[in-house]
């Protein structure tokens, strides 16, 4: 995070109200610390995926051809990762997309409604990717029915009471779609 020092108070009148809010001195040392915004990896994202459909393929690349491309892991859980989307994507991002935000909220991506916002590079919403091999699909529809993992992200503890269904529920209505954002 970028670090640096609060202006004296009678050069800039917000910095005199900060320092009038915390009990310092007009010319004491305040240290500040901020959000860092861009990227701290030095990777520079020259993907831009601009349709659905090649967005849907960039699920299906493994970890490493993830990170190459720009995502990054949000939280990494037993048989899953909520992958955030790199902030250059913002504009390439179709409206109705469906996306998965940091509190596991499902909805529809609308450019100019949704967030902008980006920490480390990243914005605070992407998708989150099960190992096969830990999901249980019904047989005729192939919809996620559970999840066996043994953790959720802390985010969602509120909503699975540590069964893992919460992944499950929203990895299944990101993929199901609209009809179904409601009911997670």
């Amino acid at each position: 995070m970028p670090k640096g020092k609060l202006e004296c108070g009678d050069v800039n009148e917000l910095a005199q109200i900060i320092r009038q809010a915390i009990g310092a001195t007009t010319y004491e040392d305040v240290d500040v610390v901020t959000p860092e915004f861009d990227r701290t990896d030095g990777r520079k994202v020259v993907c831009r995926p601009r349709t659905a459909e090649q967005l849907d393929r960039i699920k299906t690349l493994d970890d490493n051809m993830l990170r190459e491309v720009g995502m990054q892991v949000w939280e990494n859980g037993k048989g899953w990762k909520h992958w955030l989307f790199p902030a250059e994507w913002y504009d390439c991002i179709p409206d109705g997309y469906i996306i998965v935000d940091i509190n596991c909220a499902v909805e529809r991506f609308k450019k100019g409604a949704t967030d902008d916002d980006r920490r480390g590079g990243a914005l605070a919403y992407g998708f989150i990717k099960c190992d096969e091999e830990l999901v249980e699909r019904n047989e005729d529809s192939g919809e996620i029915i559970y999840l066996h993992s043994p953790d959720c992200p802390s985010f969602c503890d509120f909503a699975c009471n540590g069964e893992g269904n919460k992944i499950a529920d929203v990895v299944r209505a990101a993929e199901v779609g609209e009809e179904r954002l409601a009911q997670v």
